[in-house]
């Protein structure tokens, strides 16, 4: 699972390339993030156990999961906290697919939600490979797709209401 290079917020520029990220880390806090005053705080939890290659980890710019679950009841949180209410614009999870062969079987499932404001994302698009479940969850379609396919992509906005937190359940 791969998380934007970038976060469009109302008061700030959030950009992993810029603020970064200790590999293997599980909590991250910035302060005064792009000189807007805001706080952001992001933690990853969950099945963290299952997490390998020293990730939560920064790959060319993006923000890089590589669990390896042993059934499908696991999942990573991604949990992204304003100190201040903000709005969110375009953000990118890429490489939701599916697979089997090769001692692999799996089907990649997200689940975006917020507190603070609009408790569903908005402006919401995605590639052939996904699809809506609900009106908070996408899955894959059934086939693999490369790291950075947009077919794999999904991007999502929460823009219309100001939010304190958003979260991402794969």
């Amino acid at each position: 699972l791969l998380l934007a290079a970038s976060l469009d917020v109302n008061a700030f520029d959030f950009n992993w390339s810029s603020l970064g990220w200790t590999d293997s880390d599980l909590h991250e806090h910035f302060t005064n993030v792009d000189g807007s005053g805001v706080e952001v705080t992001v933690e990853v939890s969950g099945a963290t156990r299952r997490l390998q290659d020293r990730t939560p980890r920064l790959n060319n710019g993006l923000f890089e999961l590589e669990p390896n679950f042993g059934h499908k009841y696991e999942e990573i949180l991604v949990k992204f906290s304003f100190s201040e209410p903000v709005t969110v614009s375009g953000f990118d999870v890429f490489d939701i697919d599916s697979g089997a062969g090769g001692g692999s079987n799996f089907q990649d499932e997200v689940v975006i939600t917020a507190a603070g404001g609009s408790l569903l994302p908005n402006g919401v698009t995605f590639g052939s490979n996904v699809r809506q479940a609900s009106q908070e969850r996408y899955d894959s379609r059934g086939s693999s797709v490369p790291d950075k396919d947009p077919r794999g992509q999904l991007t999502f906005s929460f823009d219309n209401q100001p939010i304190t937190e958003f979260t991402i359940v794969y």
